[in-house]
């Protein structure tokens, strides 16, 4: 029989009694079969000699498996695991749980195979018997592969775990005894498996865990992910608490791995990303950077790659402090990218080693590795942020190999990874700035010090560049090939549905001035037909055909932001004007024989050689090739089917038009082509058609009313519009509000004002997606425009007061920001002298609506109702919460993967809480956002001249009422956006007054305040100046004395600001109205001393 076998029937002989039923306890009955004196304690003896059992068969099992060949049976049969069992149970339920600290131990364990040991008995707290225990388990797990130890990690290790922290960590215990035990619960953990160490830390971690045993816990869990296989363990164990959908686990591919939800991704990118409180950033990064980088590549699976691709870029990238450049993270995962892509352009050989020269800077292991994990890295989870971070450094690079990948025999990897990772970056973190550089930049093939080559395994290296870029420049028909390649490629770019209209608009301003406008301002001059040396013709042919076919196949989207367009036409323009008439005067000068005129031929002469004027003679034609380019450009804006001109778009027009004029009827012997006046005499008359302007040989102007089948056509697309603003897709509402807008702005007879709008404040302006709300507040712009008064001065209106209060908050903070746009569009209404009586109407009755919801004096029992409900609804919630988990929800940073806050962190979060809280929670008066709001808008009525004379003498009383009553009465930090509002409406004042000033003119009666109530203003404002605790408040009341007391001065000495008189200034200089003062000058005193006018002497 072997020495195992012997252990194992002395163990059952000992657990004999306790298979029994009887009266006495389990241990009792135990102490009566073993040899235990008067003086010991039975209890205690017990327990040691079940550990004593199970060391001696541990160390048999060790023996018997050394001696035994790997093939062979086990001695553990199921009455041997019975007994182990019962072993390891008794141990654990009577030695290490009854001294454990409260919180300490886990609540629920499962049944022991001893019947009755569960039974709840009062056992002493030992802890000299559970520090043997403890050292006996230590002993035991010290390997734990061997022996019992797989036992012990099965049936109690979470026990042992917690006695021996009790024993390390238990503040008041000894030093020595704190040492031994934390080396044995560091070994524990240490040694268990990641797979079973993650669940036991987790479940550990409870809310009753004492502080002193939590902080030990979090510290080894946080660990964890720096074992072998950590990063892949904690990932898959945070994705195993979120339910698998199932249809991705029916069609699970096994090569694959398991989809992982994004939220546990999210999840685990916070966790991994959190730096332990035991290490620092440089070293747990480090030593974490292996393991994601080879989950980076693949190693682990596609899933795992996208997870590491979430952990770096959003985890440690994505956080300024540790993915920064020049931090731990940016140069473990960001740097070594930029090396193997587009290594530092100083790296020169030496000439006089040509050997070197042969070796590939870059190998292509190296370059494709570093793709492979960029484009994992970019297109698992576009970010802009990163995209434009990581790529703006590799434009040029990846532009340049995609290039090289095109025009060799390479494997697609390089073009497709190439071109996805420049499309990444061109749809998220790029704009018309980097698609300029990259035009700028067509022909780049990298630095002075490298380029790309053939690599070693069939794909592409990088190396050192045999010769210079001098070399390649000069070879003009290699450069030209690589331009009808490049530019197809570019243009390839540009057509994708990843660049915006907007963006194509601005490249191709920026293009046409860098092609275009140099050009036209030097042949303005004779200085400027001068070439600069460092002119580049290549890159000049470049931009003009890159112009050129942009102009051709992106007609549609240049139309698309016209203001911009046709100014750049009026300055080209503008600027052939200056180019033609300083080209006649010098050829009148050259008729006139003046003494000047051959001194400046003398002068000139030498300079000019044959060659000079030759090289002269091209930019003058090239000056008048500007002009097809610029007209054909116009022509294509204004011909669009979407044109609509806008009054700036109206006014520049119509500044073009003589110079049309000019082209469409050219002097006698012009160079211009006939073309260009056949176009701009088809331009003149399409713009005068569109702006509606008289042609020159017509008198008057025949009205154009809508035919039968206009109007049929409007109320179909109006019917098709209203349905669909019932569609469940968020872009066809938003484009039904655009085809009303565009009905309304075309004077539709289709359209009925008071129902549409009263419809989209229905239901478009509450719409939840943004998208839709932006369009229709552009929707209800178009339609305040068709009829102010009755869509902003009453339909409107009535919804931002609400009397009825049947509007949400949100709803009305929209209604008041169209009521502002609709301000602004009143005042160039009466400044440029269109329906003045209407436009006076509704800024009065705006101004008031404005003033009225800016007090507090509103009873809004509804909104209220509405609050409490949601009040009531959120602590409902709560309670259940609680309830479910059976007290207060823990929340553990760690755990949900998120960093610890500081002390300022949450009291910011606090008090932030409070502001957006205090907004709402008002009580029966507005909410603060709103009356914030409806003081922005009184604001822009009363500061401009034209909109304030149209305010009622009660109605500006009021307001500024409201305004002063806020700044000195609500004086809380909730209530510090409507401060700064009430301050700006008195600053808005103030500047109104002082623009009526220095135009010199007059304020219409009452359209100014009492000087009492200017002295309670200037009060109320200087306290505000000093005691406000809102640095933005101060600031703007600071601005308001400062701009008060200019305003005074100046109207008290009757100067403007620039120090010129301003209106009628008598005699005595405005001195005789001054108080106290004598002042009275003759005016025929101007007369008398031999004619000299009065003058002020200074006398001592």
């Amino acid at each position: 029989m072997s020495a195992l076998r012997e252990e194992l029937d002395a163990a059952r002989k000992f657990l004999a009694p306790a298979w029994e039923r009887g009266n006495n306890d389990v241990v009792v009955r135990l102490s009566n079969n073993t040899d235990s004196s008067s003086h010991t304690d039975p209890y205690k003896e017990v327990l040691l000699t079940a550990l004593t059992r199970l060391r001696r068969i541990h160390e048999a099992d060790i023996a018997h498996q050394k001696n035994t060949p790997n093939n062979a049976e086990g001695e553990y049969d199921e009455d041997s695991r019975k007994t182990l069992y019962g072993l390891l149970d008794l141990i654990d339920i009577r030695g290490i749980l009854p001294s454990l600290s409260p919180g300490v131990a886990i609540k629920h364990h499962p049944r022991s195979i001893i019947p009755g040991l569960n039974e709840s008995l009062s056992a002493p707290k030992d802890l000299r018997l559970l520090c043997e225990i403890i050292g006996g388990l230590g002993e035991i797990y010290e390997d734990p592969s061997a022996g019992l130890a797989p036992l012990v990690r099965e049936r109690i290790l979470i026990d042992a775990i917690t006695g021996a922290g009790e024993l390390a960590f238990t503040p008041g215990l000894d030093d020595e005894t704190h040492s031994t035990n934390e080396k044995i619960f560091a070994d524990l953990v240490n040694k268990t498996p990641t797979s079973s160490a993650l669940p036991l830390l987790t479940y550990l971690l409870q809310p009753t865990t004492p502080p002193w045993l939590k902080s030990q816990l979090s510290k080894q869990l946080s660990l964890i992910p720096l074992r072998p296989g950590g990063v892949r363990h904690t990932i898959e164990f945070i994705a195993s608490s979120y339910p698998q959908s199932q249809q991705s686990s029916d069609s699970l591919d096994r090569t694959k791995g398991p989809s992982l939800p994004l939220d546990a991704l999210t999840r685990a990118s916070k966790l991994l990303s959190s730096v332990p409180s035991s290490m620092g950033p440089d070293s747990y990064f480090t030593a974490l950077a292996p393991q994601l980088l080879s989950m980076l590549d693949g190693t682990e699976g596609p899933e795992l790659s996208k997870a590491a691709a979430l952990i770096i870029g959003h985890g440690i990238l994505g956080k300024r402090v540790f993915g920064a450049p020049g931090t731990i993270g940016w140069r473990l995962f960001a740097e070594p990218l930029f090396a193997s892509i587009n290594p530092p352009a100083d790296q020169k050989v030496k000439k006089e080693d040509p050997k070197s020269l042969s070796y590939p800077l870059v190998p292509e292991p190296d370059v494709k590795l570093a793709l492979k994990r960029l484009v994992t890295l970019i297109t698992s989870h576009p970010s802009p942020g990163l995209t434009k971070r990581l790529l703006v450094r590799l434009m040029l690079p990846l532009w340049s190999l995609l290039d090289y990948a095109k025009s060799h025999p390479v494997d697609r990897f390089w073009k497709e990874a190439a071109w996805k990772l420049l499309e990444t970056f061109f749809r998220l973190g790029a704009g018309a700035e980097q698609l300029e550089l990259l035009a700028v930049n067509l022909l780049w093939d990298g630095p002075p010090a490298w380029t790309f080559g053939p690599g070693s395994e069939g794909g592409v290296e990088i190396r050192h560049r045999a010769r210079t870029m001098l070399d390649d420049s000069l070879n003009v028909i290699e450069q030209m090939g690589k331009v009808e390649q490049r530019m197809t490629t570019y243009q390839d770019i540009l057509s994708s549905k990843d660049i915006e209209d907007q963006d194509i608009g601005d490249l191709f301003l920026r293009l046409s001035r860098r092609w275009l406008v140099p050009h036209s301002v030097a042949a303005g001059t004779v200085r400027k037909l001068d070439a600069s040396p460092e002119e580049d013709p290549l890159q000049s042919l470049i931009i003009a055909k890159l112009v050129m076919a942009m102009l051709e196949k992106f007609k549609d989207k240049l139309s698309a932001d016209p203001d911009s367009m046709i100014e750049l036409v009026k300055q080209l323009l503008d600027e052939w004007t200056e180019s033609d008439k300083a080209k006649k005067k010098r050829a009148e000068d050259l008729q006139k024989a003046t003494y000047a005129g051959l001194s400046n031929i003398v002068q000139q002469q030498p300079l000019k050689s044959k060659a000079h004027q030759d090289s002269a003679a091209p930019a003058e034609v090239d000056s008048g090739e500007v002009l097809p380019v610029a007209l054909s450009l116009l022509n294509t804006l204004i011909s669009a089917p979407n044109f609509r001109p806008t009054s700036q778009t109206s006014t520049t027009l119509s500044s073009i038009l003589p110079i049309l004029e000019c082209l469409r009827n050219p002097d006698p012997g012009s160079d211009l082509p006939p073309s260009v006046s056949m176009t701009a005499s088809n331009l003149t008359s399409h713009i005068r058609t569109t702006l509606n302007i008289d042609h020159p040989s017509t008198s008057s102007k025949t009205p154009i009313t809508p035919s039968l089948s206009t109007t049929s056509e409007d109320k179909t697309l109006l019917t098709t519009a209203l349905n669909d603003l019932t569609s469940p897709t968020p872009p066809i509402r938003a484009s039904a509000l655009s085809a009303i807008a565009t009905l309304a702005s075309t004077n539709s007879p289709a359209i009925d004002l008071s129902q549409l709008t009263l419809l989209l404040l229905r239901t478009s302006l509450s719409d939840l997606d943004e998208y839709v709300q932006l369009h229709a507040l552009k929707t209800l712009a178009a339609l305040v425009a068709r009829d102010p008064r009755l869509v902003a001065g009453k339909l409107l209106v009535d919804a931002f007061v609400d009397a009825t209060q049947e509007g949400g908050l949100e709803t009305r903070l929209r209604v008041g920001e169209v009521l502002g746009r609709a301000v602004g569009d009143m005042q160039e209404a009466l400044r440029g002298g269109g329906r003045p009586d209407g436009a006076r109407t509704v800024v009065r009755k705006i101004a008031a609506a404005a003033a009225s919801v800016s007090s507090r004096r509103g009873s809004r029992e509804k909104d209220r109702k509405a609050r409490q409900r949601a009040g009531r609804l959120e602590e409902r919630r709560r309670r259940d919460a609680e309830r479910a988990w059976g007290g207060e929800v823990p929340v553990n940073p760690a755990l949900l993967g998120e960093e610890e806050e500081s002390e300022r962190d949450k009291k910011d979060a606090a008090t932030l809480s409070a502001i957006v809280t205090g907004w709402g929670d008002t009580g029966l008066e507005e909410d603060v956002r709103l009356r914030a709001l409806a003081l922005s808008v009184f604001m822009t009525v009363v500061e401009d001249p034209e909109t304030l004379a149209c305010v009622e003498k009660e109605t500006l009383e009021a307001g500024v009422d409201v305004a002063v009553s806020s700044l000195a009465l609500e004086i809380d930090e909730t209530h510090a956006i409507l401060r700064r509002a009430a301050v700006l409406v008195v600053y808005g004042l103030v500047k109104a007054l002082d623009k009526v000033h220095e135009e010199g003119g007059q304020m219409a009666e009452g359209a100014g305040l009492a000087p009492s109530k200017w002295e309670e203003v200037e009060r109320v404002v200087g306290w505000v100046s000093d005691q406000d605790e809102d640095s933005i408040v101060k600031g703007h009341a600071a601005e308001v004395l400062k701009g008060l007391e200019t305003w005074r001065v100046k109207k008290a000495l009757g100067v403007k600001g620039d120090g010129s008189f301003a209106g009628h200034i008598t005699d005595d200089l405005g001195l005789s109205g001054l108080r106290g003062l004598s002042v009275n000058v003759d005016p025929d005193d101007g007369a008398t001393h031999n004619g000299r006018k009065v003058v002020i002497e200074e006398v001592e």
